[in-house]
């Protein structure tokens, strides 16, 4: 018999966006096979050959309909392009494997040598550094500890999207404050340009849902891949990214990060880097020793070896 196949066209089938719509998937493998070439030939190989085994096929909408990933839902392992590895898998969790012609399947941690991922992480610092402001970022890696120091739950973590004005109909600016309201803690994002703290707050809540939290990631009503706001119902905490009502109900514990404004570089610049940087520690996380509490691995600059 021959798998049953669903088959997607990503563009064409969700209103939310592709990072929505690849991270609701991937965000439930335990394995992620990147091909770096020839996908479509090979991934039309493994459906055809794969008996009895659901099979979801996403398709570009443009160009050619061409396959760009599979997912089995029972094995919880997808196959998938390099791109949507790059900017939608998540940050940590599913084990990573490389295939392509040059070289042999490979995990991870044999692909990426130890003493490039130093030499990454001091060129992204030192890239910034040259522009002369930094002060923007500094705050990041203290955010990612005030996360990481969240006791881990037993439980696996759950993503929920919401997106925009569709929440409601009286709108954010009633919206935010009655929601918040439920919560102890509050963490505002100010200064930072809006497309840095999209990143940021994406990341803080991809780290949470490693340690087992449900988190609801609010999404922007005019950009579906930005997200504004997550909130963490279990643990009672919120991030925002200060756009919105900034108030809060009385008797709230809020933080406020509000690094200074840039002197100079250009918002492409800036989030440049930050994709640089989230890269190395992508890096660094796939190469923890096997058995290590990678979630508590400290982060700091210019160098973390």
């Amino acid at each position: 018999m021959t798998a049953h196949v669903v088959h997607q066209f990503v563009e064409a089938t969700t209103a939310r966006g592709p990072r929505a719509f690849y991270s609701g998937y991937l965000g439930q493998v335990t394995r992620l096979v990147v091909v770096h070439d020839g996908i479509d030939g090979l991934l039309s190989r493994i459906i055809s050959q794969t008996a009895e085994t659901p099979v979801i096929a996403w398709h570009s909408a443009v160009p050619g309909a061409s396959l760009r990933g599979v997912w089995f839902p029972s094995l919880r392992e997808a196959w998938v392009d390099p791109e949507i590895w790059r900017h939608y898998a998540p940050a940590y969790g599913p084990e990573v494997v490389h295939v392509s012609s040059s070289r042999p399947a490979t995990p991870y941690p044999d692909y990426v040598e130890r003493s490039a991922v130093s030499r990454f992480l001091q060129a992204a610092h030192a890239f910034l550094t040259d522009w002369g402001d930094d002060g923007w970022f500094e705050r990041a890696p203290a955010l990612e500890q005030m996360v990481r120091q969240l006791p881990p739950q037993s439980v696996p973590g759950r993503d929920e999207h919401y997106f925009g004005s569709p929440l409601t109909g009286h709108g954010p600016q009633s919206f935010l404050p009655d929601r918040f309201a439920e919560l102890a803690v509050t963490i505002h994002l100010g200064g930072w340009r809006s497309w840095d703290k999209f990143q940021v707050i994406r990341r803080l809540g991809e780290i949470a849902l490693c340690q087992g939290y449900r988190v609801e990631f609010y999404h922007d009503t005019l950009d579906p891949a930005a997200i504004d706001h997550i909130i963490l119902p279990e643990a009672g905490w919120g991030i925002t990214n200060a756009t919105s009502p900034h108030h809060l109900p009385s008797g709230q514990k809020a933080f406020w990060y509000d690094p200074p404004r840039s002197k100079g570089p250009s918002e492409d610049c800036l989030t440049g880097f930050y994709l640089a940087y989230s890269e190395a520690w992508r890096q660094l996380w796939s190469e923890a020793p096997a058995g290590s509490s990678r979630l508590t691995v400290p982060l700091t600059m210019p160098s973390v070896r």
